[in-house]
């Protein structure tokens, strides 16, 4: 049975040395975006249109070589689990086997790495500090997890929320990224420091607006339940007003679109009809939309 090799990393983690020895060993297909802006001419960011034109070549590479039924190296840093959700779905329906191959190294030693490396090959500093600060590698879903949701995805598992008009009316609210921005002075997962974030006055003055009118506020948040009195004394301090505050449990390391699913179906489904829900992060965002949830998109997140 064949398989597809995911690998996982920061830059400069190894990926590329490993499956550049591990094709060489095993006549194994690698295909690696980097690889193909190379032969496209593209910089290390292109525009959309060129990093569309690059998904495509990627997409069709991985048919091609499952159709020769080769083992397949997918050599990115894949830390966006999401993106691999065509690539995992086209392998299972081929009955691929699947394994992840994690590298995992410090900071010090990835930013070391990448100032050794041939000057073409190097990426900015502030990318990896960025990648190292929002993609936490205690925080990476286990290749399991990932698994079982693309196939919960693909299969219908997760079908279109019930929300009648007959019940009383609210509107879901998330908070970082929507009512609150970090702005880089903590990490998005440092639940200790989250007084510190700054308030989305244009989101603000919505759902004051939309509480005056007699529309409950729910809040629906990923953050870890521990940081519950600073989120609600950050609210209140900012005069935020709300009807019911839900939080990611304790310990769950979910993606965010599979907790807020969780959430609404044990907190609001059959007790409140959702007019709408603001939120920014574009997994949560398409998830809202599969189930049938209108939304309105506060900024780009796509992360």
């Amino acid at each position: 049975m064949p398989t597809l090799h995911i690998t996982r990393g920061f830059p400069a983690a190894g990926k590329t040395t490993w499956a550049e020895a591990f094709c060489a060993e095993t006549g194994a297909v690698n295909i690696n975006r980097d690889d193909i802006r190379r032969t496209l001419r593209i910089g290390q960011h292109g525009t959309q249109r060129q990093e569309d034109a690059v998904t495509s070549v990627q997409s069709a590479l991985f048919a091609a070589a499952v159709d020769n039924r080769s083992d397949i190296v997918l050599s990115d840093m894949n830390l966006r689990p999401k993106r691999l959700r065509p690539f995992l779905t086209g392998a299972d329906r081929a009955g691929y086997t699947v394994e992840f191959h994690d590298f995992r190294a410090e900071l010090d030693e990835l930013l070391r790495r990448n100032a050794a490396r041939d000057v073409e090959r190097q990426v900015p500093e502030s990318l990896i500090r960025d990648l190292w600060s929002r993609f936490p590698q205690n925080r990476w879903p286990s290749a399991e997890r990932i698994i079982a949701t693309v196939r919960a995805m693909t299969d219908g598992t997760f079908s279109p929320v019930d929300n009648p008009r007959d019940l009383p009316h609210c509107v879901l609210v998330d908070i970082d990224g929507t009512l609150a921005h970090h702005n880089d002075l903590r990490s998005p997962y440092d639940w200790a420091r989250v007084s510190q974030d700054t308030v989305d006055e244009s989101v603000r003055d919505t759902v004051q607006d939309i509480h005056a009118a007699g529309v409950r506020l729910v809040i629906m948040s990923g953050r870890d339940e521990v940081c519950r009195p600073e989120t609600t004394e950050w609210l209140a301090r900012h005069g935020i007003p709300w009807d019911e505050l839900h939080m990611r449990p304790t310990g769950d390391q979910r993606s965010d679109w599979m907790v807020k699913d969780a959430l609404v179906r044990a907190h609001i489904q059959g007790r409140f009809h959702i007019r709408y829900c603001l939120d920014d992060r574009q997994q949560v965002v398409d998830h809202y939309r599969a189930i049938g949830l209108k939304v309105f998109q506060v900024q780009p997140g796509d992360f």
